[in-house]
């Protein structure tokens, strides 16, 4: 594979699509996309975020307004994954001896592909500015379940600590949630104040 394109790339994650394969697996689906993680507290991170991913699907009409990952697993070796998507070498600039890292932590999650993001739905909207209102209006339609996905979180006392036009993505005519790495039971309240120390900035909405 001559590489794919990178859709996120933090510091300790990086989201790429097409998906590489898994460790020991022959194959992966072409729409879907990893997560990799590496670090420290990768092993931690993806199995926190696996198992809200499990907790996501089992909610109300989950699949009508969320995207979550199915699968966790081990990716390969960085050099055989850099021969299966050369852009690995893209991702985690910052870290110092990245592929030591890299062999030593990294983990894999793997799901189906979401979609454009919520700033490309708007951008593509509002390229023609014929009928704005009739745009504007089917717009706040397609926000409702959005809506409808936060009330259900709200409703099972999830909090998906992460709103922003990244984590919401447009599929088969619907705009659903993604990226639940960072959701959390409300009424955790440790959890939020060490993660909302950490984490907050003005692009957020909770």
């Amino acid at each position: 594979m001559k590489g794919g394109k990178i859709l996120s790339n933090k510091k300790r994650a990086c989201i790429l699509k097409p998906a590489i394969k898994c460790k020991n697996k022959k194959t992966s689906k072409n729409n879907n996309i990893s997560k990799i993680l590496v670090g420290n507290n990768a092993n931690k991170k993806s199995k926190k975020e696996i198992n809200m991913n499990k907790t996501i699907k089992k909610l109300k009409k989950s699949k009508k307004w969320s995207k979550t990952f199915s699968n966790l697993c081990d990716p390969p070796d960085y050099k055989t994954a850099l021969s299966l998507d050369k852009d690995i070498s893209k991702c985690f600039k910052v870290i110092k001896d990245k592929q030591s890292i890299y062999d030593s932590s990294a983990k894999m999650l793997v799901g189906e592909y979401g979609g454009i993001t919520l700033k490309d739905y708007f951008d593509n909207k509002l390229k023609n500015k014929n009928n704005l209102n009739k745009k504007f209006y089917d717009s706040m339609k397609d926000i409702s379940n959005i809506l409808y996905g936060l009330k259900v979180l709200n409703d099972n006392n999830i909090s998906h600590f992460d709103i922003k036009y990244d984590n919401i993505v447009y599929d088969n005519n619907l705009l659903k949630i993604i990226d639940f790495g960072l959701s959390n039971k409300i009424n955790n309240l440790k959890y939020f104040k060490n993660i909302g120390e950490r984490e907050y900035n003005g692009k957020r909405l909770y």
